[in-house]
């Protein structure tokens, strides 16, 4: 049977293509193919920028603590994975606070990728821990904010409220004719029960106290950048992900938002894979009723759908099984939750042996699967 492997990574513990080649080494009597994924989360660079034309520079992570960050440079075309510098894996559980983090990084590879000649950048958005609207982003490529006649320096979620004018000249100077296309998971609008704050917020480690506050200065945020680039864009689908960096990029740089999973299927040419397999295997981490609004698995299942082949769902953890012909969760029907954080190549193996592998001995005869 030929099958092909198109999952996500599994948040903090396996990538997309280390999943590929374990299910691979596991299904040794089938012929498997692997496309490893990313709905613009990480994983994007992985998934279509492979190793080549990588480049190398210094950058900060969430909370301004130098690290090294790299990004995809094709000619005048960069692949930036913003979760690189801002992503929540960066940090431990007592360092995630929504108050406290800030998109600097991201505005500093931009920054380097500009300054070595690319003129359109396609940025990944997914996996932020950060809740400031893009002003850390914003400030390291030249957006002056202040506070009365003070500017504002190292910018955080916590400084959104502070902001009471803004100079965008020199910004506008260096990167106003530069092409900028999101690759952006979510439908959120910016502000309200569905916003970024609210939605996103308490898993970045924001309190109900820090949400609430969040939410004010964010609305304070927006109403000042609508009357500095006399338009709203914070009821546009997307200007919620990323804490707000959807809405930055469609503001200052009137960037493109397209749902990630699609970009990367297209780069990847992945209906021409489809016409040559019998099954397909997507999964991501978790599971759930989010995972069907445009993320990889959905991206996947649909596409796979349109050509008749059957849907095996993997996950480290599942609450929905809707539209796939199986589906498998290592936790907790294989190993408890501690243990598959704590060996999930381990967890992942125990998985496919116990589950995957027996129920395709029973189920798939003559390279078809029995309906």
């Amino acid at each position: 049977m030929k099958i092909l492997v198109a999952t996500d990574s599994f948040k903090e513990t396996l990538t997309s293509l280390e999943i590929g080649e374990i299910i691979r080494d596991t299904l040794v009597d089938h012929e498997v193919s692997i496309v490893p994924l990313s709905d613009g989360g990480e994983g994007l660079l992985e998934a279509i920028g492979g190793k080549d034309n990588l480049v190398h520079c210094e950058t900060v992570d969430g909370l301004f603590r130098k690290i090294k960050g790299c990004y995809h440079l094709r000619g005048e075309i960069a692949i930036i994975e913003a979760a690189v510098s801002n992503g929540i894996g960066l940090l431990c559980d007592e360092e995630k606070n929504p108050m406290n983090t800030s998109t600097y990084g991201l505005g500093l590879l931009i920054k380097d990728a500009v300054e070595k000649g690319a003129r359109k950048i396609l940025v990944g958005i997914g996996g932020s821990c950060t809740n400031d609207g893009g002003i850390g982003m914003l400030e390291a490529l030249g957006v002056e904010f202040y506070h009365q006649d003070e500017r504002l320096h190292r910018l955080t979620g916590k400084d959104l409220e502070q902001i009471d004018h803004i100079h965008i000249g020199t910004f506008k100077a260096i990167y106003g004719n530069v092409d900028i296309e999101v690759a952006c998971d979510v439908d959120n609008p910016l502000l309200g029960e569905e916003g970024a704050t609210w939605v996103y917020g308490p898993q970045k480690g924001g309190t109900e106290k820090v949400l609430i506050s969040l939410e004010k200065a964010m609305s304070h945020y927006s109403q000042l950048v609508r009357k500095i680039l006399n338009k709203d864009w914070s009821t546009y689908p997307g200007a919620g992900a990323a804490g707000g960096l959807g809405f930055a990029f469609l503001s200052f740089f009137e960037g493109n938002l397209k749902k990630g999973i699609e970009l990367v299927l297209d780069y990847n040419q992945f209906n021409e894979q489809l016409k040559s397999c019998d099954l397909v295997i997507t999964g991501e981490g978790k599971i759930d009723h989010q995972s069907l609004r445009g993320k990889v698995i959905q991206g996947v299942l649909k596409r796979a759908q349109d050509f008749g082949i059957p849907v095996i769902a993997i996950a480290g953890q599942s609450e929905t099984s809707v539209g796939f012909r199986k589906s498998f969760s290592v936790v907790p029907a294989y190993c408890s939750l501690e243990e598959s954080m704590k060996n999930p190549k381990d967890c992942l193996i125990k998985m496919l042996k116990q589950g995957l592998v027996k129920w395709m001995k029973e189920e798939v005869i003559d390279d078809t699967i029995r309906t």
